[in-house]
């Protein structure tokens, strides 16, 4: 694998020289392997409900056809504590999935992480990196509807097609008498292996990498507000055979929140504030060269008793488009609770909302579009043992163009899956 932006892996290198440096005498490991098996049942594996076709065009994604997936799973880790480094952890983890009857939509994922996290003295660190390589097809489906394919890029269907995903993310924390000072570091870099034919969901490589500081102030023992700047870049390739068009910009983000327990059942981390571009002159001088959005990341956390956990999380940005030639506004944000039921059973629902919007960033000569994705799940698990796991889940997924000239966005799936896993 090539990667492109090699900007990615040097601030993690430069945040994690120090403890590196650090390390010395041999690890204490233990090794852990784990494996699974699930069966889906998929009421809508393209995302189509039949909008209408293009004239005189063809489709190779039929409106709600169902499919059985098998999927099964193995994986091994490693982890231990490194003398002055802290604990560090390993591993790598197979999935192949199976469609009856829908061979274009099989694929394996091959899944490597690593992470290190520890302290010494006033000083605290944690990093982390994750990579996805997703052997699948080389070409996506030929939807060829009107208003182009499913909502939000259909990210279930280009998720079974070749590509390789690479996160990173690393800080340095610090404390200091009333508050405490941090460095960080984040990337993602992904790289579809997908070709570009007409009428098909053609991909484009993309990628956002950031550094950072942040101050903290506490407001009581726990909890304390936050203020901080990062800067970085947004990469977005060309859309063969086009001309050369992306919108990649340099960013600033200037970031003010509120992070710790707030109680002892109530805990939050929030960040918010403008996110300041400049793109580069690929972007179509018609759109302007400099743009600012509002940012937003947040996890709010309840824990009313040993039993219960509720979480909301929330992401909102300026984020390329996996189809090329513009940005958009992209808001995700989910509701969670989960609950033990005794010992060895629990269960959880959860609402997720997705709402995308790039009628503001729409290059001249293209249909803007604005979609929206809801999302309910309920799942239930039984714990056989220590070591295996049964569960069942069913999820019910709408989305939904909002403009009058993208019904072939719209859509309606049911996932109903059982499986069984153990690790030992």
């Amino acid at each position: 694998m090539a990667i492109r932006s090699p900007i990615l892996f040097c601030p993690l290198a430069a945040l994690l020289a120090p403890v590196a440096l650090a390390t010395s005498g041999a690890p204490k490991t233990t090794v852990h392997v784990d494996a699974a098996a699930r069966v889906t049942f998929d009421s809508n594996i393209f995302l189509q409900d039949g909008g209408p076709l293009v004239a005189g065009a063809v489709t190779t994604a039929p409106a709600r056809e169902e499919s059985w997936v098998q999927s099964v799973a193995a994986g091994a880790a490693c982890g231990g504590v490194a003398a002055g480094a802290g604990k560090f952890e390993l591993g790598y983890r197979a999935e192949i999935f199976r469609f009856a009857g829908h061979a274009t939509e099989n694929h394996d994922d091959h899944r490597v992480r690593a992470s290190l996290a520890g302290a010494q003295g006033a000083a605290a660190w944690d990093a982390s990196v994750n990579a996805l390589w997703t052997n699948g097809e080389h070409l996506a489906p030929l939807y060829n509807v009107v208003g182009g394919g499913p909502a939000i890029g259909g990210e279930p269907v280009r998720a079974r097609r070749a590509q390789t995903i690479v996160r990173g993310a690393a800080r340095v924390t610090v404390a200091r008498p009333g508050g405490w000072w941090r460095l960080l570091a984040a990337g993602i870099d992904q790289d579809f292996h997908t070709g570009f034919a007409s009428g098909c969901a053609s991909y484009v490589d993309r990628g956002e990498y950031t550094a950072g500081a942040e101050f903290a102030r506490e407001i009581r023992p726990g909890v304390a507000w936050v203020l901080g700047a990062r800067a970085g870049r947004q990469r977005q390739a060309d859309r063969p055979p086009s001309l050369a068009l992306n919108s990649t910009s340099d960013l600033v983000r200037v970031l003010a929140g509120i992070e710790g327990k707030l109680t002892p059942h109530w805990k939050i981390d929030l960040r918010g504030g403008p996110d300041f571009r400049s793109f580069t002159a690929a972007e179509p001088a018609a759109l302007g060269r400099h743009r600012s959005a509002p940012y937003v990341e947040a996890t709010l956390g309840w824990t009313p008793d040993a039993a219960d956990a509720v979480s909301l999380t929330g992401l909102h940005r300026l984020w390329p488009a996996s189809s090329g030639r513009g940005v958009y506004e992209d808001s995700t944000w989910e509701l969670g609770w989960k609950r033990k039921l005794g010992e060895r059973w629990s269960a959880r629902v959860a609402e997720k909302f997705a709402d995308a919007d790039n009628h503001r960033d729409a290059y001249p000569g293209t249909k803007p579009w604005h979609d929206q994705i809801r999302t309910t799940t309920c799942a239930a698990e039984f714990r056989w043992n220590k070591r295996v796991t049964l569960d069942a889940s069913l999820v019910r997924e709408t989305g939904e163009g909002l403009l009058p000239i993208t019904p072939g966005r719209a859509y309606t799936r049911t996932l109903c899956s059982v499986g069984l896993s153990g690790t030992w």
